[in-house]
């Protein structure tokens, strides 16, 4: 144990030996950290002495001993006096100074210590600041700028930078720490906002300690959550009274910034009702909901996506004379040119009428807004208005144009009167993609058809048909036999066998149509009967007729059955019972709507076809031949 009254160690060692004890003198400061209050305390320790020494060398090595026994920093300094101890924990040493001297005998030392005691605040950090900034623009947002900063010194095994930066990253962020009563937060969550970190500068003092974040954020004011921030730009509307057609160009510009994923911001951008908006701003309220052209701009740099639009309000766009194109409204319409050909002789009018599709958007959207008006057959009605329907057909639709055209230069009686066939004579599709072109042509005429006009059960049926037929009789011929004479060689006799062939009667039926308002042949297989034998004569000729339309089970039934009566009705003896039917035959073509049947006939001499005299063959007596 040391005999000194006074026993000063640092890091538990007496550094000081039998050399004098120094003269220790403390300076204690409060720390001010602003709004935090009081933070911690500093303290300043001075200790300054004398070291003796016999000669030179021996000073020398006591200075030496001096300088390693405080060599490191943040160790425990120990003043035991009179059996009490006093203990400065986690010294900082500062400085050792010696003042000038020959080293003879004495020199004089003066070593300075620091520490920190006493924290309220976060132990290792000094001069905490925190600073935030408002700014209101004139987009309805507003710009925030977080500034954090702080001054470390060493603890433990960290350094001063260390604890400066896990106390500046440890206030950062928001948290609803102030809610400016100029920004419109949100009417759901108590005035709240959510901003959107924008971007983050980090500063870095390694000689002085100190670490400091700047965050810059955006708000969308009136969110009530957090979402990208969507700013709408430049907005131009061309409104005049030449223009028959209003356009809107409308910009919006969604920001992610540091919180949110390009995914994120891409389905928040095209989530935005830009056509509600364009009606809002521009006051034009019959604006399409299809925009004209739409582009998207991303910058993945900074996590922006810009959409620009523009709406206008093209009547051509708006089907089932809708004023104000809210309702049904297409992506695509029919561009028609309509041409006419009369035959003065026959009295048929045949229409040509070319229509090609006009699609709206970019070149892309136009082609897929012009293959889905053709595929789905129908004036497709946009997505935001479902449930709405336009049922129109292609087909109907070009022979519209062509009743309109019709009208126009032959009047309206005519078109009544001699009205367009609705089944086209022919249909084409041309598709060119590059050219970015779709074109439908149609053929259609005036001439009669069955069922096409008029009352009744045929043109209830709502569709036209043609038909054509074949009657191939087969006469009945008295049997003439030839038989080689008995009594002389290389002559022969005809016979006359008294007796006639059945005559035969093959009628061949064929009915072509488009249906528009019945239910295609699909549900049963078509009915051929067995040739009749000698037990079918019980079933005579009108049954088999009138039982067709328990085996025909489509459409065309009523126009092939009344066809095939009043062939029958001439050709074939109904009435009689030897008039036996000897085969049918029918076919239904499903893609073509064409029935065609056949029937064939044998019965006793009834259509005429030639004089009696002409049966007979005149044979000549002279020989030989």
């Amino acid at each position: 144990m040391s005999a000194k009254p006074t026993v000063i160690k640092y890091d538990n060692v007496e550094v000081f030996g039998n050399q004098p004890t120094p003269f220790l003198t403390i300076s204690n400061d409060m720390i001010d950290a602003g709004r935090y209050g009081r933070w911690g305390q500093s303290s300043s320790i001075t200790l300054e002495g004398q070291l003796t020494g016999q000669d030179y060398n021996t000073l020398l090595n006591n200075a030496d001993s001096l300088v390693n026994g405080f060599s490191k920093s943040f160790k425990d300094l120990t003043v035991s006096e009179d059996g009490t101890d006093f203990t400065f924990s986690r010294c900082k040493v500062e400085s050792i100074n010696f003042s000038e001297s020959k080293l003879t005998k004495l020199v004089d030392y003066t070593i300075n210590l620091s520490r920190y005691s006493n924290f309220t605040g976060t132990f290792g950090v000094l001069d905490p600041q925190e600073k935030f900034s408002f700014s209101r623009q004139e987009d309805d947002t507003a710009t925030l700028t977080h500034e954090i900063s702080a001054r470390g010194f060493a603890t433990g095994t960290r350094d001063g930078l260390t604890n400066a930066r896990n106390y500046v990253n440890s206030i950062s962020g928001w948290n609803n720490q102030i809610a400016p009563k100029f920004i419109q937060g949100s009417s759901l969550y108590s005035n709240a906002v959510f901003p959107v970190l924008i971007s983050v500068t980090e500063n870095i003092g390694r000689t002085d300690q100190t670490y400091s974040l700047t965050e810059n954020y955006i708000i969308q004011e009136g969110a009530d959550s957090k979402v990208p921030t969507s700013v709408y730009g430049s907005i131009t509307s061309n409104e005049t009274l030449e223009d028959v057609v209003d356009t809107v160009d409308i910009e919006v510009t969604c920001r992610g910034g540091k919180d949110f994923t390009m995914d994120q911001v891409r389905s928040h951008a095209f989530s935005l009702d830009m056509h509600d908006e364009a009606i809002k701003i521009s006051e034009v309220k019959d604006l399409l909901i299809t925009p004209v052209a739409k582009t998207v701009d991303e910058d993945e740099a900074s996590n922006t996506i810009t959409i620009k639009a523009t709406y206008d309000n093209d009547a051509l766009f708006i089907v089932d004379n809708d004023e104000h194109g809210l309702n049904n409204v297409s992506n695509a319409y029919l561009d028609s040119t309509v041409s006419m050909d009369s035959d003065e002789i026959l009295d048929v009018i045949t229409f040509s009428v070319s229509s090609q599709i006009i699609g709206r958007g970019n070149s892309a959207q136009q082609w897929t807004n012009k293959e889905n008006f053709l595929a789905n057959n129908v004036a497709s009605v946009d997505s935001v208005q479902a449930g709405l329907t336009f049922s129109d057909d292609l087909t109907s639709a070009l022979r519209r144009e062509a009743e309109i055209a019709y009208s126009r230069v032959f009047g309206a009686t005519a078109a009544s009167n001699f009205p367009i066939n609705k089944k086209p004579s022919s249909v084409s599709i041309s598709k060119n993609e590059y050219a970015n072109e779709i074109t439908i042509s149609a053929t259609f005429n005036n001439k009669d058809t069955i069922g096409e006009g008029g009352s009744g059960s045929l043109a209830d049926m709502g569709f036209g048909a043609t038909a054509d037929y074949t009657v191939d009789v087969t006469p009945s011929i008295r049997q003439l036999r030839p038989n080689a004479s008995c009594t002389e060689d290389g002559h022969y006799i005809i016979y006359d066998l008294n007796a006639k062939n059945r005559e035969k009667v093959a009628i061949q039926l064929n009915v072509a149509t488009q249906g528009y308002n019945y239910t295609p042949f699909t549900s049963q297989s078509p009915h051929v009967s067995a040739p009749a034998t000698a037990d079918a004569r019980s079933e005579s000729v009108a049954d088999v007729l009138s039982n067709r339309n328990l085996r025909i089970t489509n459409a065309i039934a009523p126009v092939a059955n009344a066809i095939l009566e009043d062939l029958c009705a001439i050709w074939v003896n109904i009435g009689h019972i030897d008039t036996v039917l000897d085969s049918e035959s029918q076919d239904y073509n499903q893609t073509t709507r064409a029935y065609s049947v056949s029937q064939t006939y044998s019965q006793d001499s009834y259509n005429h076809t030639m004089d009696d005299s002409l049966q007979y063959i005149p044979v000549t007596t002279k020989g030989p031949f």
